[in-house]
């Protein structure tokens, strides 16, 4: 006769609640609050919402079972296991409490887990970056205007094939290197940085000029005309051992640092369908620069996506940001009458990504202009305003009609709206509002890379994919054939050397 004994063996550590509610405070909840309630006190309370709710055809959350098991203290010996089976326990219950915790902090780390104290990114360094500017149109006054307010760089030089303009630039900044030709300015200066502000047609090979001089590189978008161009770029910057970065800056806007934050939290729950919306509303615009007559032989319709490429990495990089690497690339396009110099003005693109479906809208029609990102999950969705720079949590509340649920929703959504007024009208008020804070938390963490020898803010891998998505959307929409790999003759290159463009007289951004 064979006889059989079961053990139900758990913890025997005799832990209590508290001790339990501390470790969660001390490992992974700093600012968690227990309220203490007798059980008087508890059951009066879950009886009252109970039957309360039942009125409403409702279940109770608080269950009275639930609660008889949180009033009281149990302990299971497992005495009788060691004696007859000379059974041990493997870990100590509070080390393995720990551990837990440990991996649940980590699952809820953001993506890019930046060094930002209070919107500022933290630099560590009393060294100071040479840095040396390539262009001097509009954006090169955003990028000089940034580099003025870091005290770990310095301008020293600026360069542009136009002389008088860079003379009037470096007189406007107080530059003192002023050259033509980036081949003498890095001859002439020592320099730590240099950024790339010219048509899009120019960088790569400005960037190799740079490269070959040791000298890391930032570089405005759209990075390169395509893909295989990219690789070039970053192929060079392995072998000469310097950073390479492209200015996708919208990734730091401080709403997509939140919103990031928000994601790891598991505020929307499995994320399944991303809509990233960019748009000019050049149709109630139209003294724009883009739509004159001239402007027909401006760079931007010279590149592969025309004057797409010069606007999609902003949505795209939002949106490769949230789902990942993308395939099953749909693009749609429709001619809308609104840009004279394209076959088609309103693009978008269906993709697949690594656990979710997502889409890029980019408008040059569509009025007033939207640029934002609705992140559709399972428990909820994130609607964030890139324009008016806020976010609204949307979710579901459980036990209330729908009825009211929706109304409860408008009104949070319009109050999240107000509260955004009012702290924009704050920030213009103390001079605090900027338009490019993306941009400045972009550089100033690719100078803290360079410092502290980090990864840069953007990485290979995501410029790259950037690239490989648009020159799949270029071959697959009518009337934008993919441009051939190596360097293209176009406005502003020309056999890989810097040419002055035609019907221009500066190298604009």
């Amino acid at each position: 006769k064979i006889e059989s004994a079961y053990f139900n063996i758990i913890e025997d550590s005799n832990i209590t609640q508290n001790q339990y509610l501390d470790l969660i405070k001390q490992n992974a909840i700093p600012k968690l609050k227990a309220l203490k309630l007798s059980y008087k006190s508890g059951h009066f309370l879950a009886s009252f919402i109970g039957k309360t709710l039942g009125l409403l055809k409702q279940k109770s959350p608080i269950r009275l079972p639930y609660l008889r098991l949180c009033a009281n203290q149990y302990f299971y010996s497992t005495e009788k296991a060691r004696k007859e089976l000379g059974w041990k326990p493997q870990s100590d219950v509070v080390e393995t409490i720990k551990e837990v915790l440990t991996e649940y902090v980590d699952k809820r780390k953001p993506k890019r887990n930046l060094p930002i104290l209070k919107g500022k990114v933290q630099i560590d360094s009393t060294n100071t970056l040479k840095v040396g500017i390539v262009g001097c149109g509009m954006f090169a006054d955003t990028h000089l205007g940034i580099i003025k307010k870091i005290k770990n760089a310095e301008v020293v030089a600026i360069c542009d094939l136009n002389q008088t303009a860079a003379e009037e630039t470096a007189t406007k900044f107080g530059i003192r290197g002023k050259y033509s030709d980036i081949n003498e300015m890095l001859e002439k200066e020592k320099l730590d940085v240099v950024h790339i502000v010219t048509s899009g047609q120019s960088h790569l090979a400005l960037a190799l000029a740079a490269i070959k001089k040791k000298v890391n590189v930032l570089v405005e978008k759209p990075f390169a005309l395509n893909a295989d161009q990219a690789k070039q770029i970053f192929q060079a910057a392995e072998k000469n051992k310097v950073k390479v970065c492209v200015d996708h800056n919208h990734l730091f806007d401080e709403v997509m640092i939140r919103t990031r934050e928000l994601l790891a939290q598991g505020a929307v729950g499995k994320v399944c369908y991303v809509e990233s919306w960019y748009a000019t509303s050049y149709s109630s615009n139209s003294g724009n620069r883009y739509l004159s007559y001239d402007a027909k032989d401006h760079w931007v319709y010279q590149l592969p996506g025309s004057l797409y490429q010069n606007m999609i990495s902003h949505p795209i990089s939002l949106l490769t940001d949230v789902i990942g690497k993308t395939k099953n690339i749909q693009p749609v396009a429709k001619y809308m009458h609104i840009v004279p110099h394209m076959k088609n003005d309103e693009l978008r693109v269906l993709v697949e990504g690594e656990d979710a479906i997502g889409e890029v809208h980019l408008s040059f029609s569509v009025t007033p202009r939207y640029h934002f990102l609705n992140i559709y999950g399972t428990k909820g969705t994130l609607k964030v305003d890139f324009l008016n720079k806020y976010i609204y949590h949307e979710k579901a509340i459980p036990m209330i009609p729908k009825v009211i649920v929706r109304n409860i929703q408008l009104f949070s959504q319009a109050f999240a709206a107000m509260g955004a007024v009012f702290k924009n009208l704050f920030r213009i008020v103390t001079g605090k509002y900027s338009l490019f804070e993306g941009n400045e938390r972009l550089i100033q963490l690719f100078y803290r890379s360079i410092l502290h020898g980090e990864p840069t803010p953007v990485t290979k891998e995501e410029t790259i994919h950037s690239m490989e998505i648009m020159d799949e959307i270029w071959q697959k929409v009518d009337g934008m054939p993919a441009q051939k790999s190596g360097v293209a003759k176009t406005n502003g290159i020309a056999n890989g050397k810097v040419t002055r463009p035609k019907a221009r007289r500066t190298v604009k951004k």
